[in-house]
């Protein structure tokens, strides 16, 4: 059994943040579909822009893939 070490635990963090600039999970949402402004996951396809569509008055999340 591998040991779990902090360091271990750390480095894969780093590596999950490293992923996430580099445009989220790598499934992009298509044109047209809800995606969350300045976020890391929930995002466009890469060929997309976030752009913001507020769902309620001071919604500064919502956005659509244009």
């Amino acid at each position: 059994m591998k040991k779990i070490s902090l360091k271990n635990i750390t480095e894969g963090l780093k590596r999950d943040e490293m992923r996430m600039i580099q445009g989220g999970s790598g499934c992009g949402s298509p044109a047209g579909s809800f995606c969350y402004v300045n976020h890391g996951i929930f995002n466009c396809a890469p060929a997309l822009k976030c752009v913001p569509k507020p769902q309620y008055p001071g919604d500064i999340y919502t956005g659509i893939c244009y």
